[in-house]
């Protein structure tokens, strides 16, 4: 037991010793904690050295995005300022740095990809510099929690570009036509291409691996030891030309080049061997020594057909240099070789100088030496003086290599071939302008009479059918002069178209009696404007009339026909000038001879019709879409009549809708006509009436007829004579007022003219049959014409019409018709 003075003494040394062993301790623990600072410091050390001396450019990340490592690695190959780097800003670092890239949104947005992913990534990097990376990073993690990520840059461009060049090296050996074979020092085979598998027939599954000797023949072995001591001694052989065996035994002539193959620090590893095959050549060189034999012997035979032969011949060089030439060349021309060899062909005495003709000489020159033929036909001189023509060819004269050697103009004297050619070209130009002329003038004809048929068929169908209706018992006094007015004006333009053909006989036989007086052309042109007056202002034309003061100069001729022909003048002009236009008459002195114009603001003529504008039966439109009457006679008839006065007439105009001008020129003296035969001056008689024609009673009552015809009268008539029968006619005065009144009502029948202005019977027909049913497009139709060819009925029914009547028509087979159309029957009346 412990007494009380023992006891803080006790209590005392328990502390002192517990704070002995704790100072101690403590000692200990400081000493560790130095110990391991040393060594982080060594590691951290470490670690910054190891950092810096790597290749690879090296940037540490924290889990936070924040840049708390780097290399000056990094700093040298993306360029980025280290104090930005210091600063830790990863967001600028990375902006900076995209701008290496063509694309910067796109690597920017991998980098968001790898940092969201929490794993490793590998990426390959093209920068716009050409400069290839290679992008590693790793995730770092402490305590199993993301502390960062390391990202580092290689650079591998070398790399890359290495890989590219073996690859194409690889793929040239692959593709190489010739035979390359790697072997080593001991003839052994260490690669074999497609070349070498193509020549020798051996594949390279083959030959890796085995000796080179299987390819040398027996006898030549010794040369593979020769090869290989000149390869270890670094020389190389060039283009040296052996035999090599193939597969199936044959003997091949090579032409090998054997290199050195050398390692890292220059020792001869082994051989690169490029083998050629030349037997083709070896054969070709064989065959070319034969040809050349073979072609000594032709030569000397060229030269005796050179010398003798029938054409004009040469040799030249590829500068037009003239070589050779032969003996007819020289002595039909009447030259001396001196005036010949050695000049330039084009300087060559027997051309006919000429800045083209020596160009067209150079152009074969240059032509043939550039491998291709040329051939042209070309004058010549012969030493009289005389000219010719010759066929001119020259031939390039190739080796066998197809190289041109020289260049060989020959010839051939075509003069009296090309004389029989012009000949017989100028007889056929004659033919085929007579042809031209006969099927012209058929084709006038042809117009001629169709229009001759309409002109006369389309009157007479008023005049028959008015004397029809006028002879019927219920004709009363209002139709009785409707249908005498109709025949006085359908009479009168009959007697006008029979004038003009009795005129136009009478010129063309010579039997045009003038009448000539002295006479007055202001009194002639004063009566032709009131006459033509009338007509021009039914129109709204203004017609108005010029007249220079003549002083009392007279001309001779004969009044009537001079009326006749300012009379045919003005009626054209009225005719072709549209309502509100103007036609003017000019009445002047020019000169030696008066001048009559007579100008209009009409349609004018067409430049290419001009020319022909006072030919016979010639009309600028001849179309059974015309729209003007008339025979195509009047303006013959007046240059005819213009020209028995001494005078003449012609013909001005700018062209379509810019009016027209035709001009009289009459002298003060005068040519007189023949006498006309008493004979010729007859009247047309009226043609005889027609007795006993048989009638048929048809019913049309309440029939339905559409008729379509331009000539207000003949639609007056055919509606008159079918209304006489209780028929019901609608009448229509074109080709698209007709179409709507069809589609816009019921029809049984339809006659429809052929020949009316902008749309005639034909077209009409076929848009007609385009219709259905509902509208129309059925509809029996019947051509009623004055076109009455058998052409002009033919075409009719091919065009959709179901018949076709010629004007004039009679009463009752134009009833019968519309009867037999509409599926109505008669009877005969006795």
């Amino acid at each position: 037991m412990v007494d009380s003075e023992e006891e803080p003494k006790q209590l005392r040394r328990v502390v002192l010793e517990t704070a002995a062993r704790a100072e101690q301790e403590i000692r200990r623990t400081n000493e560790a904690l130095d110990q391991r600072t040393r060594e982080l410091a060594q590691a951290l050390a470490v670690t910054r050295a190891t950092l810096e001396s790597t290749m690879d450019a090296i940037l540490v990340t924290d889990e936070k995005g924040k840049v708390t490592d780097f290399n000056q690695k990094y700093i040298d190959i993306w360029k980025i300022p280290r104090e930005l780097l210091e600063r830790g800003t990863l967001h600028a670092v990375r902006e900076l740095k995209s701008e290496n890239f063509a694309d910067p949104k796109r690597f920017l947005a991998r980098i968001e990809e790898i940092a969201a992913s929490g794993q490793e990534s590998f990426d390959l990097l093209e920068l716009k510099d050409g400069r290839i990376f290679e992008r590693y990073s790793k995730v770092l993690t402490v305590v199993g929690k993301d502390a960062g990520r390391v990202w580092s840059y290689r650079d591998v461009t070398d790399r890359f570009l290495a890989e590219i060049t073996s690859r194409r090296l690889a793929a040239i050996v692959a593709s190489s036509a010739d035979a390359i074979i790697g072997k080593d020092l001991n003839s052994i085979i260490t690669s074999w291409n497609s070349g070498a598998e193509r020549i020798f027939g051996y594949t390279a599954e083959e030959m890796i691996g085995t000796s080179i000797m299987r390819l040398i023949p027996p006898d030549r072995q010794d040369e593979e030891q020769e090869i290989l001591s000149r390869i270890r001694r670094g020389e190389c052989f060039d283009h040296f030309e052996t035999v090599r065996l193939a597969k199936d035994g044959r003997q091949l002539n090579v032409s090998i080049m054997v290199s050195p193959i050398k390692n890292s620090i220059g020792h001869v590893i082994g051989a690169s061997k490029v083998a050629r095959d030349i037997t083709e050549r070896k054969e070709a060189q064989e065959r070319e020594r034969q040809l050349l034999a073979e072609a000594a012997t032709a030569n000397a035979k060229f030269r005796a057909f050179f010398e003798q032969g029938p054409l004009f011949a040469g040799i030249m060089a590829l500068d037009g240099t003239i070589l050779e030439a032969n003996r007819l060349s020289l002595e039909a021309c009447g030259y001396t070789k001196e005036q010949v060899i050695g000049k330039k062909f084009w300087d060559c005495p027997w051309w006919c100088y000429s800045a083209a003709l020596m160009q067209q000489i150079k152009l074969a020159v240059t032509q043939a030496a550039a491998g291709q033929i040329y051939k042209a036909e070309m004058p010549y001189l012969v030493a009289d003086g005389s000219q010719r023509t010759v066929s001119l060819l020259v031939l390039p004269i190739k080796d066998e290599t197809g190289r041109t050697m020289f260049l060989a103009p020959t010839g051939t004297d075509i003069t009296e071939l090309k004389r029989a050619e012009s000949q017989r070209d100028d007889l056929l130009q004659a033919e085929r302008a007579a042809r031209a002329a006969a099927e012209h003038a058929s084709l006038l004809k042809d117009e001629f009479l169709a229009t001759l048929s309409h002109e006369l068929r389309t009157p007479l169908n008023g005049i028959l059918g008015w004397s029809h209706i006028m002879q019927q018992g219920n004709a009363g006094a209002e139709i009785i002069a409707q249908g005498l007015e109709v025949i006085d004006r359908s009479a009168r333009a009959q007697s006008e178209i029979i004038e003009d053909l009795l005129d136009m006989s009478r010129i063309m036989s010579g039997k045009v009696r003038l009448d000539v007086q002295r006479l007055d052309l202001s009194t002639i042109v004063h009566a032709a404007v009131e006459t033509a007056r009338p007509a021009a202002e039914a129109k709204g034309i203004r017609l108005q009339m010029i007249i220079d003061p003549l002083n009392g100069v007279l001309v001779s001729g004969d009044v009537n026909r001079l009326q006749q022909v300012l009379w045919n003048l003005l009626s054209n002009a009225v005719k072709f000038t549209p309502k509100g236009g103007r036609v003017q008459v000019l009445l002047e002195r020019i000169h030696s001879h008066l001048e009559i114009s007579v100008i209009d603001t009409g349609e004018g003529i067409k430049p290419e019709f001009l020319p022909f504008v006072f030919d016979r039966f010639r009309q600028a439109d001849a179309s059974t879409t015309r729209r003007h009457s008339g025979l195509g006679l009047g303006l013959s008839i007046v240059k005819q009549l213009v020209e028995l006065h001494g005078g003449s007439v012609r013909a001005e105009s700018n062209g379509p809708g810019q009016g027209s001008t035709f001009i009289i020129a009459l002298p003060y003296t005068v040519l007189h006509g023949y006498p006309e035969l008493e004979s010729e001056r007859r009247h047309p008689r009226l043609a005889p009436k027609l007795a006993g024609t048989a009638e048929v009673d048809f019913d049309v009552e309440g029939v339905r007829v559409l008729v379509i015809d331009d000539e207000s009268d003949s639609r007056a008539l055919v509606k008159r004579l079918l209304e006489g029968c209780r028929a019901i006619v609608i009448d229509a005065g074109s080709a698209g007022e007709g179409i709507n009144l069809l589609q816009g009502g019921k029809f049984d029948v339809l006659v429809c003219d052929i020949g009316m202005p902008g749309e005639d019977g034909y077209s009409l027909i076929q848009r007609v049959r385009s219709l259905g049913g509902d509208q129309g497009g059925n509809i029996p139709a019947i051509a009623l014409t004055a076109y009455a060819r058998l052409d002009d009925r033919i075409r009719a029914i091919a065009a959709g019409f179901q018949m076709h009547i010629a004007k004039p028509v009679a009463p009752v087979e134009l009833i019968t018709m519309v009867a037999a159309a509409a599926g109505r029957t008669g009877r005969w009346k006795i």
